[in-house]
């Protein structure tokens, strides 16, 4: 049995998701946002980042539902 250990932080996956927005790579950035807020559920940037990707989709009821799983209630950085 092989198990898989992620070796980056939270903030390294963030780190990660906003070189691929930069990129103009939203589907990669989306997949370190989730593997931020996989690793800490507390992690604001993580849920901020998912919040705001949805936003700019205009995808109103899952970036709310983002931002509000968010531990500062998704205000600092958001979009909304």
């Amino acid at each position: 049995m092989v198990l898989f250990t992620d070796p980056l932080s939270p903030q390294e996956h963030v780190t990660l998701a906003g070189s691929y927005l930069a990129e103009g790579r939203a589907d990669l950035a989306e997949k370190e946002y989730k593997a931020a807020s996989w690793k800490d559920k507390r992690c604001v940037p993580g849920w901020a980042g998912l919040g705001n990707l949805a936003f700019d989709r205009q995808d109103w009821k899952r970036a709310r539902k983002y931002y509000k799983k968010s531990p500062a209630g998704g205000l600092p950085g958001t979009r909304a």
